[in-house]
């Protein structure tokens, strides 16, 4: 009878044994595994510090961005200070500004290979376009009687408005230009598409 009872507790410590080699080893392998997940996850954090990195280098610095061809053109331009110069000076700057901001769009969206992506661009674009209407009435209201209504206002706003309506044209349209470029700016090929020698030839 002892040495049965014996017998049974020696194959009860095998048994158990048995198994605690089981979880050690089911243990092992999670280990490994999981240890093969935090080294993949490792490798995948560099390399998006390296490409961060990489676009910090590409961003634009407010210094770049006024060292550009458009505003050094027109900033150089000497006009004969008559507001139908000077509003067609800044006509001309802001349309020069939007040119440029499409023709990055369609830089940007060459790059998108999904419609949905090229479509939210052009829906940027449309927003930018209906900021410009908004501001064209907003540009005018540090010279305006606001108790008119918008109509009225803009009739009696004088020449003035001539300059001021342009001027936030031109700074929608630049900062437009520079939005679309910290999107993807990897795609741009740093060379603007203004050509001062055909914009000189429309100033009065």
């Amino acid at each position: 009878m002892k040495s049965r009872v014996l017998i049974l507790a020696v194959l009860l410590m095998l048994a158990l044994s048995a198994c605690d080699s089981g979880e050690l080893e089911r243990l092992r392998t999670e280990n490994e595994e999981l240890q093969t997940q935090v080294s993949a996850l490792e490798e995948k954090n560099t390399a998006l510090r390296e490409k961060l990195k990489e676009l910090e280098k590409l961003k634009i610095t407010e210094s770049e961005r006024d060292d550009n061809p458009i505003d050094q053109f027109y900033r150089s331009l000497e006009v004969d200070g008559c507001t139908a110069s000077m509003n067609a000076q800044n006509e001309s700057w802001a349309d020069a500004w939007e040119a440029e901001a499409r023709g990055l769009a369609d830089q940007l969206k060459s790059h998108l290979p999904l419609q949905e992506d090229r479509d939210l661009v052009d829906g940027y674009l449309n927003a930018v376009e209906e900021q410009v209407q908004r501001g064209q009435i907003m540009a005018i209201y540090p010279i305006a009687d606001l108790e008119l209504s918008q109509e009225e206002r803009y009739l009696v706003s004088g020449t003035l408005r001539m300059i001021l309506i342009p001027g936030q044209r031109i700074r929608a349209w630049r900062d437009a230009f520079y939005q679309l470029l910290s999107f993807l700016p990897e795609v741009w090929d740093d060379r603007f598409l203004f050509d001062p020698e055909a914009v000189h030839l429309d100033l009065p």
